[in-house]
């Protein structure tokens, strides 16, 4: 396992009616069976569930999202 260790960022400045970008990044190259991100599209399919029953739950305006292969 690699841990990666790097500065801390600064706080983020939350406020009302804010848009902030978050990015999810896989480590490894996605070659390697066991570093692929998603496995097929029903894995996909359960990682949407997942989001939109978060977005949801949280009550989150979400503009956009891109799965990446």
């Amino acid at each position: 396992m690699v841990w990666l260790v790097g500065m801390a960022r600064h706080l983020r400045v939350e406020y009302p009616g804010a848009i902030y970008h978050v990015a999810c990044r896989m480590i490894g190259d996605g070659r390697l069976e066991e570093s692929r991100l998603f496995v097929d599209d029903a894995d996909r399919q359960r990682f949407i569930t997942a989001l939109a029953e978060r977005v949801e739950q949280y009550d989150v305006r979400l503009y956009l999202f891109v799965l990446m292969g």
